[in-house]
């Protein structure tokens, strides 16, 4: 495992699959934002705690995650990093075209350790 913030080592533990966000309009919206996030757009959603159908202990030092696209209607990608990087990460987790059928990705995301 990684290091933690203690210095100790971190520990994969899994958890019950769920869905933190969910940002198309309708019945299928989890989270706080109700709306497709749109080009050159920056979206902030909060991880640890309560959020969406997800319980993540704020002990977690980072998540394991599946990303997808769905109903593209411009080509794009989507990175995703600890809110408080600095510098913000240049690669992107999820890359997709306009058009596309769902387009799915993993994506690992570590708590940023000071």
């Amino acid at each position: 495992g990684g290091a933690g913030g203690s210095g100790t080592s971190s520990v994969l533990a899994p958890s019950t699959q769920c869905r933190l966000i969910d940002t198309r309009e309708g019945v299928d919206n989890v989270g706080t934002r109700p709306m497709p996030i749109g080009s050159g757009e920056a979206a902030t959603f909060a991880v640890w705690g309560t959020n969406g159908n997800c319980t993540i202990p704020s002990s977690a030092t980072g998540i394991a995650s599946n990303a997808t696209a769905v109903n593209p209607t411009s080509s794009s990608y989507v990175t995703f990093y600890p809110a408080d990087a600095n510098p913000r990460p240049t690669a992107s987790n999820l890359n997709f075209v306009a058009g596309a059928p769902p387009t799915p990705n993993q994506a690992t995301v570590g708590r940023r350790v000071r």
